[in-house]
């Protein structure tokens, strides 16, 4: 008989006694029937490489018959699998038969198994992989749950601190100055965030560019070259009040009467005139700032000497003045002129400019309403600078004194001097120079 047959399957079905050496591979395993005489009568021989399919050989002694067969198989289910032998021996001894046995455990050397190996390690790390996930999940939902109370607890002792620190407050006494500073600070960034926005460097050049290219337009378009029979001393009188000095004032008078000069002297009029009404360094002037910023720079008690910290708050005081102003501060855009203060504004500025102007008028309802127009778009401008959160200078370049006497301010130059946070420049930035004009 041959077949094949597992270790497992022959320690459970063949009884004693067997004798199994496993010095392999090969393996070899003996299974010995003996007769009534105790004689050996039937020797089963199972070798082979693989303990799980070992090659089945049935033998006698010497006068026995060869064994016929010998087959194995597993049950459909997974269970017990069955090894069965039947045996040709002498006629006077029956028949043998290993009948079917349910299989028992796997070799307790490891080396026969169910289930692979690798399906073992993949488990495993499947299990791993599975709780290092949830492990996962648990942190982050309590770790969530940690900072929701948190926020609450905060909450909470925002709305209950300050009733008790206004009670401690009261018996302490004045904060430690590093204290003040802190707050202060962190005040100054909070506002940061909500007041105007600045407006690029490049676009204030652009814009004051195009103001002087505007007023030289409206003077070309309005004004005559003819001769003028006028007193230079009431010309140089009216300019006084428009608050050019005495010396300026009398030089420019000439310069306008001279049909040669006339236009070059009121264009440096009408640019003076106009950007000191927009400079809060300039109080006294007529203004075309809004009212209330007007009021208080015609107000405000000017420094003595080397004054550092008025100017820090001026600048301060106008960048929270045009924010308090705007309509619509949320859009935080440049503050807009308002309409009806400033046409009367600029109402009250065209009649003190037509008393030294009006002269040289060419005609005289259309002059009138060109200029208001320049001087809105002036006021317009004021309120841009207002709206900055950097201090701006405006030069005139004036030079009608010294060696540049014979030259005259055309258009107006732009400074910066201060940078965003109020702090001032070791010197100023100048971001376009002022331009003038040489006179005879």
């Amino acid at each position: 008989m041959s077949g094949t047959i597992s270790i497992s399957q022959i320690i459970t079905s063949l009884p004693n006694p067997h004798t199994f050496t496993d010095s392999g591979p090969p393996y070899t395993v003996w299974w010995t029937a003996q007769d009534g005489s105790g004689e050996p009568s039937l020797v089963i021989t199972a070798t082979g490489n693989d303990l799980n399919a070992l090659t089945v050989h049935a033998t006698s002694d010497p006068e026995a018959a060869v064994m016929d067969t010998a087959t194995t198989k597993s049950s459909a289910g997974g269970g017990a699998e069955n090894i069965s032998a039947t045996s040709t021996s002498p006629p006077s001894e029956p028949a043998e038969t290993i009948t079917d046995r349910p299989t028992a455990d796997p070799d307790p050397s490891g080396r026969s198994s169910g289930t692979s190996t690798g399906a073992l390690a993949g488990a495993a790390i499947g299990c791993l992989l599975g709780g290092l996930i949830i492990g996962a999940l648990v942190t982050f939902l309590i770790a969530r749950r940690i900072r929701r109370k948190q926020r609450e607890s905060d909450e909470r002792r925002q709305h209950l601190v300050p009733s008790v620190s206004d009670k401690l407050d009261s018996t302490r006494g004045p904060a430690p100055e590093s204290s003040v500073n802190t707050t202060a600070t962190s005040t100054d960034a909070q506002l940061a965030n909500v007041l105007l926005d600045a407006t690029p460097d490049k676009d204030l050049e652009m814009e004051l560019r195009a103001l002087g290219d505007l007023v030289r337009l409206h003077v070309d378009s309005n004004y005559h070259t003819q001769p003028v029979q006028l007193d230079p001393s009431i010309l140089s009188h009216h300019l006084y009040d428009l608050g050019f000095p005495g010396d300026a004032a009398a030089r420019v008078s000439t310069l306008c009467l001279d049909p040669r000069t006339r236009s070059t002297a009121l264009v440096h009029i009408i640019s003076a005139i106009a950007l000191r009404s927009i400079d809060m360094r300039s109080p006294g002037a007529p203004s075309l700032l809004p009212s209330p910023v007007a009021d208080l720079v015609n107000s405000a008690a000017r420094p003595h000497g080397t004054d550092k910290e008025f100017p820090r708050a001026l600048t301060k005081w106008r960048v929270l003045s045009a924010y308090l102003l705007h309509p619509h501060r949320a859009e935080r855009t440049p503050l807009a002129p308002p309409e009806p203060a400033t046409d009367h504004q600029v109402h009250q500025l065209v009649s003190a400019l037509n008393a030294a102007l009006s002269p040289f008028a060419a005609h005289g309802d259309a002059q009138i309403s060109h200029l208001r127009a320049v001087l809105h778009d002036f006021a317009r401008y004021g309120c841009l600078l207002l709206s900055q959160p950097s201090e701006w200078g405006l030069v005139y370049g004036v030079g009608l004194e010294g060696p540049e006497r014979n030259q005259l301010g055309v258009r107006a130059g732009l400074q910066k001097l201060t940078r965003r946070d109020g702090r001032p420049y070791e010197a100023p930035q100048t971001v376009t120079y002022p331009e003038t004009q040489a006179v005879a």
